[in-house]
């Protein structure tokens, strides 16, 4: 998908420490520092970055499409501004509890509810990642 967009960004939400369990990892992150985070990383101008106004993250993205990653939303609504309205950009949205996402979100806005691996399948997904990790750091040659 490298060919299909110029740059990706992920931007930590902090979702989870909406709930008591995970509450040592903060509250969720403001909506302006994550809208702040977004347009630095994709090299927006400074004067769009000082939003006086309402937010212009859509006019930038316009013309650059890009992978947007909103790690750990924690509801619907702090989302909801960081979806740019006009542009070809991919925006995935994680979140630990499905999301009542507003109607007034672009029509090509899909959820894909997914549950938790089961434990063979996340082990699976460990040694694969760690199989990956170990090849990439060899030099070409025979394994151990």
């Amino acid at each position: 998908m490298r060919d299909q967009f110029r740059g990706a960004c992920v931007v930590d939400l902090h979702g989870g420490g909406a709930t008591a369990s995970d509450a040592a990892s903060g509250p969720p992150l403001a909506t302006r520092d994550a809208l702040l985070h977004l347009l630095n990383r994709l090299g927006a101008p400074r004067d769009q970055l000082l939003l006086r106004e309402r937010p212009t993250h859509e006019q930038h993205l316009t013309a650059v499409p890009v992978t947007i990653v909103l790690d750990d939303a924690s509801d619907a609504e702090q989302v909801r501004t960081l979806v740019p309205e006009r542009s070809d950009s991919l925006v995935l949205v994680t979140s630990r509890a499905p999301l009542d996402l507003p109607s007034d979100l672009p029509a090509w806005v899909h959820q894909l509810p997914v549950g938790p691996l089961e434990t063979a399948a996340a082990e699976e997904l460990l040694r694969a990642a760690a199989e990956q990790a170990a090849g990439a750091g060899s030099d070409g040659g025979a394994d151990p």
